[in-house]
């Protein structure tokens, strides 16, 4: 019983500093969000939200139109999801994951589009009902708004598509205070491209609904059962929104050749630690399609060595073929 408390504390104190913070304005856009906010998440600054299972949740934020013209501003609700930099975000691309038992955006309604006249501001509410029996852990997401319109610029003459501004506002609602330990789990390994770089990608996946911080990664590739890592890769202070998966790329900046490939990878968070190895076959095709994306120049697939020795052979020959031409002349006069 003391191991678990301990090591429910340690996770507690990896979460310093992940707790997202309220975002009620983006710098450039014309528009606010501001959430309101009960007692409880008025002291951390998002949406805290402890309820009791059977019971609907209502979260509400005003939704405001700071410019002179009239804004169509979509809001909604979404799931956290955890990006390739290790990172928790809040916005609607995040990938699904199948770990999850319950999604806040399959309890909620869909989202809500809002046309707000200038210097207009309407309150916007969703409801959530929590299952009966209720659930463990958390659920984790936002209250999201943007601007529907996209901000053009004019560039050498040419209209070009700017950026489209939003907030939002981070959601954690539970059922109980029982701390549930994460679980990583290696999902595949696969070639493929990352950030612009070739790399080895291995998939990881936190299948409990708990967000957990602090993480350090270490990893290595091998090539065809070798002894020494051909590529490796070390971050510190990765993060996972509950139940949801990311790919972890160890990146090459030369080209891949077909063959087997094995990461041997090490995560750590608090005091638990989980270990993978983990092995995948290339074939050629796929390598050569990783390496044509990356602008990586394919290795010379046979040895220099080897060409020296097939045109060495051909000139042998060649001079056999001239030797004999030369004695069949001779022998036919």
């Amino acid at each position: 019983m003391y191991k678990r408390i301990i090591l429910a504390l340690t996770f507690c104190l990896a979460l310093v500093g992940l707790m997202p913070t309220q975002t009620t304005h983006a710098q450039g856009a014309s528009f606010a969000l501001r959430p309101v906010y009960n007692a409880a998440s008025k002291q951390v600054g998002y949406f805290n939200i402890s309820a009791k299972p059977g019971e609907t949740v209502t979260l509400a934020a005003d939704v405001i139109n700071e410019a002179n013209t009239t804004k169509t501003i979509k809001v909604s609700i979404n799931d956290a999801y955890t990006t390739y930099a290790g990172q928790v975000a809040y916005d609607p691309a995040g990938p699904r994951d199948n770990s999850a038992k319950y999604r806040l955006t399959e309890l909620t309604q869909k989202p809500q589009t809002v046309k707000l006249n200038a210097g207009e501001q309407r309150r916007v509410t969703f409801t959530i009902p929590v299952p009966k029996n209720g659930f463990q852990g958390e659920l984790a997401g936002s209250f999201y708004a943007i601007d529907t319109q996209s901000y053009q610029k004019s560039t050498q003459g040419k209209m070009t598509v700017g950026n489209k501004y939003a907030m939002y506002s981070a959601i954690i609602l539970r059922t109980s205070q029982q701390y549930v330990t994460p679980e990583l789990k290696m999902r595949k390994l696969d070639m493929g491209m990352q950030a612009g770089s070739a790399a080895i990608l291995a998939t990881l996946q936190n299948i409990k609904p708990q967000m957990f911080g602090k993480m350090n990664i270490s990893a290595k590739v091998y090539k065809d059962d070798g002894k020494k890592a051909i590529l490796s890769r070390e971050v510190s202070n990765y993060s996972m929104a509950p139940n949801s998966h990311f790919a972890f790329g160890v990146y090459s900046s030369h080209a891949f050749t077909a063959g087997k490939y094995t990461i041997d990878l090490t995560a750590k968070s608090g005091v638990k630690t989980w270990h993978f190895r983990k092995s995948i076959t290339v074939t050629q095709a796929k390598a050569d399609k990783v390496n044509r994306a990356a602008s990586l120049k394919v290795p010379n697939r046979f040895p220099w060595w080897i060409l020296i020795v097939i045109g060495l052979l051909l000139l042998i020959i060649i001079l056999l073929l001239i030797l004999l031409l030369k004695r069949r002349k001779k022998e036919d006069k």
